[in-house]
């Protein structure tokens, strides 16, 4: 990957990527859907020191279940009108001290779709923005695992078709309005309602959750 390295037309199939340069790595095309990077078993890796990886424009999709690991304090960002396409497989984000967020938009259009799951291993994941209905469909659902926050800070998100899962120790933070399919929960898990922010559970759902809400 060049140094500074930015990425257009990227029609073809790459297993993994693993970054290293202190530059941001940008991923963007003016058609968001022309150009699509298919990420194999080896997912993206940002090493220490690395830059921030942008995907601003484009599509990525899956084509096997991967983690995306991101260390030190480098970051995986979505804006404007990146898309990412799950395909019916799982992405673990295992953030040691680094972060995912992905701005949730309508205008621009930003959404994850798929058939496929989320784990947050460790670190945190973001889901911020504009908010708006179906701008985050994907049907497999969200896991929270020890060490890993979900945090909701863009306006009124509802995951239509998904629920999450808070495994003891795992916490989702609710900074705003926040409906979600179903909801389940281990003793140990946490879900902070912070300014007394409301979170709607889909009444059709049962849902088992024996974890603490502050």
């Amino acid at each position: 990957i060049n140094d500074p390295p930015t990425w257009s037309s990227a029609n073809a199939a790459a297993r993994s990527i693993t970054y290293s340069s202190a530059s941001n790595l940008e991923f963007e095309n003016a058609n968001e859907y022309a150009d699509v990077l298919q990420l194999g078993a080896g997912g993206i890796t940002t090493l220490a020191g690395a830059g921030n990886f942008f995907h601003r424009k484009g599509l990525i999709q899956l084509t096997a279940n991967q983690t995306w690991t991101h260390n030190d304090n480098s970051q995986f960002k979505t804006t404007a009108d990146g898309n990412i396409d799950l395909n019916g497989f799982t992405l673990t984000i295992d953030n040691n001290g680094g972060q995912m967020e992905f701005q949730v938009r309508t205008q621009p259009n930003s959404t994850i779709t798929g058939a496929g799951g989320i784990i947050v291993n460790s670190g945190e994941l973001q889901f911020r923005g504009d908010g708006g209905t179906g701008a985050v469909d994907f049907s497999g659902g969200v896991t929270i695992r020890n060490g890993g926050t979900l945090k909701i800070e863009n306006r009124s998100l509802t995951l239509t078709n998904s629920g999450v899962d808070i495994k003891s120790g795992g916490r989702l933070e609710v900074d705003n309005p926040f409906t979600v399919q179903s909801l389940t929960g281990e003793a140990g898990a946490v879900i902070d309602l912070n300014n007394n922010r409301r979170m709607n559970v889909d009444q059709d759902v049962d849902t088992t959750y024996a974890g603490n809400v502050t």
